[in-house]
């Protein structure tokens, strides 16, 4: 089988050819004239002499067979630089065809291990190793199995033996090796598709060597204006395109309104897909008991972990399509966890703190990512802190594709009958906001398309991806030898939606340009990382690039090296820094393996009928990340937890107008760093999570400035409630009860309750040594096991408010320990309802000064009503059925619209 090399001047339009955005500058080169074309199968020396570097204005077309493009491609990119970069790169070319080779080696042993460990050991690569480490090697290799044996000789065949140190056969180094064996047999299995280990680094070394060409590209002046030739192997072109979209903001569009019922109706078939594997370096966060470093996952943003958050809001979307259907549903969740600071364990010891959020074990599936070598760079070293002891970070969050393949985790879900699947990170707690998730899925599950991306604007210059629609042109012949250049060869087209990341716009001739003059806003949508996927289609993706060693299994790899690694030699004891760097995949990019292939071009009105799709929503309700610490002073918030707060704020802001109630503005970056936000308004997702059910349930009313509400309740309705100061609604049964098994009584769920001491809500536990718990985590294990499940139904806290003032001295706003994005404030006074198990709370009419906290036991209601002179009296009474109730249902249009029913239930 024969492919086009095409070496093409810069300044391509000299010989009618197009310069594509993603061809790479290689420098100048003498060639043939323009237009000849020869058929060719050189060696090295020979694409050397007729490639030397010299002059400009060249073209070479010609029919090489795939050896020939590879080998062209190597000497081009040897040719292209000065002498030091030209070394390197011959240096690191040599190893990677040192190391296909074995790879190639190891492929005809098959599957089977022992044919592989006899190859390696009868290889040139590890004959002086085991020559030199006879004794000790024969000694530990009968008491490894043969993966890790494995392991260890590609170790040695990558000249990576220094990680090994001296081989001892005593107990100590036997435990290590042992240890460092099992990690690296995940990393054989995982990477089986490029060839296990030393595939691994073939592929790092490849990349590498990208980059370091790049890197000299990009000092000399490279780019899209560099005088010189850019190559593209087979023909193939790429351009990219605005991406058609659903706008989720213009909320009273059909569409929308349509997708949003559909997201509500398609809960059953759903599933969720969290990345919780990240190290989170940035955010700096130490576990206050023992100061070990935490992951992103255990951040305690408004009084609760990141991961409460995300379980929280799918609880909410479950309980809407309840309130509507009447069907329970429990969505399975596939999570991402890693073994960087302990987040495998602390995630597991957070989801049964909490009961497994009454959702019980079997509705999760947990598997880690690995973690993957450090390579130095530009020579491929592995570093380690000594020996046996890696030093390595997670793989990126691409990895989840294959991993979820791997482990039998799409299988799980299918066969759990899911269609699709939402997935998000846990860095970023605005993607549940109102429309966004729900507008996602409808639009996904019931046009049954294979992958989706919730996108919002984005300003120029932002270092971060955009989404757009990229078309692939790709040959399908090629003209004959000799054919007149007018006779153009047959291709096919690929669309789809897909990501590009910021660092890649100048490689890939991207402009990144404002809407208008006038505008910060770019032309081109940001990538948030927040997706739909289809799970038959993604599976099968993913098995098809496992076969074919790469694509779905591995998308969008790259190799960052720019950043120094600092690590802790533990043989010198001296902390290091060096240039280095790991193979990542990124997530996002699985959609390249799910375009659509069309034998035509496919004109605008059909780019939002691919396989692929976006919906767009205000960047508000999808992305305001908490991923990194602020630094002490810093004016710039962006992507920090005050930041996040201060947008979240944004959007109650927004809402409680919606509502219709009188509320302040949140104030200027400024201020709000200086004094705090014009006020707090928190609650539970399960109050909606729509805006539009929001807007039903609390009409009217006014919250001062300086002041705050808290709603922890799902079921609630506060018409005309005035509030200076602060109002806490807390109930232990937000949206149901637990159903223990038969040697237990039913209680209610306690998932809601925070603790509340000292005028902090902080309901988070460390799962550290020596750390307490909190109240929450208390009253979770204490009320729901393994074996208990929520139940949804009438059996539930409500609060009922109709023409109430609270006055009290609320939020001391002034007060040093205040850190609002933790919702850790101090308060002067509080009125505050407590809603133990099943039980109503009932103000109406009568203004409430000072602190007070209304506690009303399970099973009852307390009412509140104005006596002769206009001061509240309480009554409590048994609560025989609920003295009214929400009834919920679909509008003729699909609105959700709420009815009361005052005869209860």
């Amino acid at each position: 089988m024969s492919s086009q090399l095409l070496l093409v001047d810069h300044r391509g339009v000299d010989f009618g050819l197009p310069v594509r955005s993603n061809l790479s500058p290689f420098g100048h080169f003498r060639g043939f004239a323009p237009g000849a074309t020869r058929r060719l199968s050189r060696g090295v020396n020979e694409w050397r002499r007729l490639l030397a570097p010299t002059g400009r204005g060249t073209f070479l077309s010609v029919q090489a067979s795939q050896n020939d493009v590879r080998t062209a491609e190597k000497v081009l990119t040897s040719l292209s630089y000065d002498d030091s970069v030209d070394e390197g790169v011959d240096t690191l070319s040599e190893e990677v065809d040192r190391l296909r080779e074995i790879v190639d080696g190891l492929s005809r042993c098959g599957d089977d291990v022992r044919n592989k460990v006899d190859y390696l050991k009868s290889s040139h690569a590890c004959a002086g190793f085991l020559r030199a480490n006879r004794s000790a090697f024969e000694s530990i290799q009968q008491k490894l199995n043969l993966h890790q044996i494995l392991a260890i000789l590609s170790l040695v065949a990558m000249d990576q033996e220094h990680v090994l140190g001296s081989m001892e056969d005593g107990d100590e180094y036997l435990s290590a090796i042992d240890e460092m064996a099992s990690n690296l047999v995940r990393l054989e299995k995982f990477y089986n598709s490029l060839g296990g280990l030393v595939g691994y680094q073939v592929k790092s070394l490849e990349l590498m060597r990208a980059g370091i060409m790049k890197g000299h590209d990009e000092e000399n002046g490279g780019g899209a204006e560099r005088n010189g030739l850019e190559y593209l192997c087979g023909g193939e072109e790429t351009e990219y395109l605005l991406p058609e979209f659903l706008d989720l903001s213009e909320e009273q569009s059909h569409q929308v309104i349509g997708a949003v019922a559909e997201g509500i109706r398609a809960v059953p078939g759903m599933a969720e897909i969290y990345a919780v594997g990240g190290a989170g370096d940035r955010l700096g966060l130490e576990c206050p008991v023992s100061g070990e470093p935490l992951p992103a996952a255990m951040l305690p943003y408004c009084g609760k972990s990141m991961m409460d958050s995300l379980l929280r809001n799918l609880q909410a979307r479950e309980y809407l399509n309840f309130r509507i259907t009447g069907v329970q549903s429990t969505t399975p969740v596939a999570i991402m966890t890693s073994d960087a600071k302990g987040n495998d364990w602390r995630i597991r010891g957070l989801l049964e703190s909490r009961g497994w959020y009454g959702r019980g074990p079997d509705a999760f599936r947990l598997f880690k990512q690995p973690s993957v070598p450090v390579v130095r760079v530009p020579d491929g070293r592995w570093l380690m802190t000594e020996p046996l002891d890696l030093v390595v970070k997670p793989g990126g969050h691409g990895i989840i594709w294959k991993l979820m393949y791997d482990e039998g985790v799409f299988d799980w879900m299918i066969n759990n009958g899911r269609k699709g699947a939402i997935v998000r990170q846990i860095s970023n707690p605005m993607a549940g906001t109102d429309t966004t998730l729900f507008g996602l899925a409808g639009m996904g599950y019931s046009q049954d398309r294979s992958m989706g991306f919730a996108s919002c604007e984005r300003v120029v210059g932002a270092s971060e991806g955009m989404n757009v629609l990229m078309h692939k042109t790709t040959p399908k012949s090629t003209p004959p030898t000799g054919s007149s250049p007018n006779v153009s060869p047959q291709v096919s087209h690929e669309y789809g939606i897909t990501n590009i990341e910021y660092t890649e716009f100048e490689r890939l001739g991207i402009t990144d340009v404002a809407v208008s003059d006038e505008s910060t806003t770019s032309c081109f949508p940001a990538n948030t990382n927040i997706l739909y996927v289809g799970l038959p289609a993604a599976r099968e993706a993913v098995e098809a690039g496992t076969r074919q060693g790469g694509g779905a299994a591995l998308p969008g790899l790259i190799f960052n090296m720019k950043k120094k690694v600092k690590y802790f030699d533990a043989v010198e004891r001296v902390v290091r820094e060096e240039h280095g760097g790991r193979m990542e995949c990124m997530m996002q990019n699985l959609a390249d393996s799910l375009m659509d292939r069309v034998e035509e071009p496919l004109g605008v009105e059909a780019h939002g009928d691919l396989s692929t799709f976006m919906v767009s929503n205000c960047r508000r309700k999808v992305t305001s990340s908490a991923k990194k610490k602020r630094k002490p002073g810093a004016g710039n918030i962006r992507q920090t937890p005050e930041g996040s707060f201060w947008d979240l704020m944004g959007n109650a802001q927004a809402l409680l107008t919606q509502c219709g109630m009188d509320v302040p503005e949140v104030g200027s970056v400024e201020d709000y760093m200086r004094e705090g936000p014009g006020f707090i308004f928190l609650f539970n997702p399960c109050l909606g999570p729509l805006w539009e059910v929001i807007s039903q349930k609390i009409r009217g009313g006014r919250l001062a400035k300086g002041s705050e509400l808290v709603l922890e309740i799902a079921e609630a309705r506060l018409q005309d409630v005035d509030i200076e100061g602060s109002l806490l609604v807390h109930s232990t049964a937000v949206v149901g009860h637990i159903e223990r098994s038969a040697s237990h009584e039913c209680v209610g769920v306690a998932a809601a309750a925070s603790a509340r001491s000292n005028g902090t809500e902080d309901g988070i536990s460390w799962f550290g040594p020596g750390s307490e718990s909190s109240l929450e985590t208390r009253l979770t294990s204490d009320c729901c096991t393994t074996s208990d499940r929520l139940v949804f139904g009438e059996r539930c806290g409500r609060v009922r408010m109709e023409r109430v003032a609270v006055k009290n001295a609320g939020v001391d706003w002034g007060h040093a320990d205040n850190v609002f994005w933790r919702h850790k404030v101090v308060r002067n006074e509080s009125l505050t309802v407590s809603l133990n198990g099943h039980s109503e709370f009932d103000a109406r009419d009568v203004t409430i000064a000072g602190g007070a906290t209304f506690e009303v036991p399970d099973g009852c209601c307390m009412t509140v009503r104005p006596d002769e002179n206009g001061k509240p009296v309480t009554q409590l009474s048994p609560l025989t059925k609920n003295a009214w109730a929400w009834e919920y249902s679909f509008s003729e249009d699909d609105h959700v619209r709420l009815k009361l029913n005052e005869e209860g239930g």
